[in-house]
């Protein structure tokens, strides 16, 4: 008997385990201390805040043959964190818009502009309209900010003086 292996998808974790041909008895799992038993290969943990764990998890069989595996898990189930600051309030030809984002214990996995992924920390604004930021963590969680820019002005050409008729 061994482990085929533990997966985990927000709080909830599967673990298979590789049996002989004896039935499954038990599976024990330790969590920040405290050991918990359960029959079923795919049990929750709900009860703990975000952080990094390691989940020890045994198996064991009717014939007492048993396994264990340690599994270092990260619980964030906590939605990133976005921040857009630098909007215009009066006219302007262009505006740098800051982007601060935090995707917590996962950490960020994808910040996006209407839809297209980004990597820098400021965004330039040159057109009026609407702009959707969004920051995806590790864990699979989406915040999303809209910004609307109405003061975006395009600069007036200067004017050009045609010649006088008759003057030299």
């Amino acid at each position: 008997m061994g482990f085929a292996g533990c997966l985990q998808e927000k709080e909830t974790f599967l673990c298979a385990p590789r049996l002989t041909k004896a039935a499954l008895k038990e599976i024990r799992y330790v969590v920040n201390g405290e050991e918990n038993t359960t029959e079923e290969t795919v049990f929750g943990i709900s009860d703990l805040p975000d952080g990094e764990y390691d989940v020890i998890v045994s198996a064991k069989d009717i014939l007492g043959k048993e396994v264990s595996a340690k599994v270092s898990v990260k619980k964030d189930v906590a939605e990133p964190v976005l921040s857009i600051t630098g909007a215009p309030t009066s006219s302007v030809e262009k505006a740098t818009l800051g982007i601060e984002a935090d995707g917590g214990v996962s950490g960020i996995k994808e910040i996006r502009v209407n839809g297209k992924p980004y990597t820098g920390k400021t965004y330039e604004v040159t057109e009026n309209g609407t702009y959707v930021f969004e920051v995806e963590n590790n864990a699979g969680s989406v915040t999303t900010k809209s910004i609307t820019i109405q003061c975006i002005v395009k600069p007036t050409p200067a004017p050009t003086l045609a010649p006088v008729p008759g003057s030299s």
